[in-house]
């Protein structure tokens, strides 16, 4: 098996989403596995607004926030500050990173290891 480790993508929230409980509008892709593996070292939630946001993460088949798929769902950037989230998220082929919050201000970027 090879290993490829590197800054796997990022993502910019083009539009705000509506944030009720749940709610599963707005998702970017910010990395699909195509034909890899994927283990996910560390993702940053960057914030370049003068108010706190809000944003969820996920991985899914699809390019939807999927309720029973959500790794964060309502965490919270302060303003102009970054989040790092080191959890060793593993992803297999054929399934996205999504991203979306409630600024256009926020954006987001995975860094790890591809696996093929």
């Amino acid at each position: 098996m090879a290993e490829a480790v590197k800054r796997l993508g990022a993502g910019t929230t083009a539009t705000t989403t509506s944030y009720g409980i749940g709610g599963t509008t707005g998702a970017q892709t910010v990395y699909t596995a195509t034909s890899v593996s994927v283990v996910f070292s560390t993702i940053a939630i960057c914030n370049k607004g003068s108010t706190s946001a809000t944003y969820r993460l996920s991985t899914s088949s699809t390019t939807a926030h999927a309720l029973n798929e959500m790794i964060i769902d309502g965490g919270t950037v302060p303003a102009y500050d970054t989040v790092f989230i080191t959890a060793g998220i593993s992803m297999a082929s054929g399934y996205n990173l999504l991203f979306s919050a409630s600024s256009t201000n926020v954006n987001c970027t995975a860094y790890g290891v591809e696996v093929s």
